[in-house]
């Protein structure tokens, strides 16, 4: 048998949702190595550890809106600098922040 172990992080990790057809034209823009996101390498329902502009993350190929998407986590207190790089990198992508932004979580959708 196996012991397992559960922590409650909720305090500690953060994250954000990308979703539309500009996504990944998003995300290749603030990684180092924009293959690491190609549709090759990051398939359906895959993670990866990666440097989200300065911000080392967990990004996660998955879909909350039936489109193309990803989800961002990285500590809480890094945040803010996750999401001011993936608005800034959106800009001229059509990125939209949506629903109602919360302390550890944020959605963009771009069209």
């Amino acid at each position: 048998m196996c012991a397992g172990q559960v922590e409650n992080c909720t305090d500690s990790v953060g994250g954000l949702s990308i979703s539309g057809p500009n996504s990944r034209a998003l995300l290749e823009r603030l990684v180092l190595s924009p293959e690491l996101v190609s549709h090759e390498a990051m398939r359906f329902m895959t993670a990866a550890q990666l440097d989200v502009g300065l911000t080392p993350a967990t990004v996660c190929r998955v879909s909350v809106s039936g489109e193309l998407g990803y989800e961002i986590t990285c500590e809480a207190n890094q945040l803010p600098a996750l999401y001011d790089a993936v608005r800034d990198a959106g800009q001229g992508l059509g990125l939209q922040p949506i629903g109602k932004p919360q302390p550890h979580s944020s959605l963009f959708r771009n069209e």
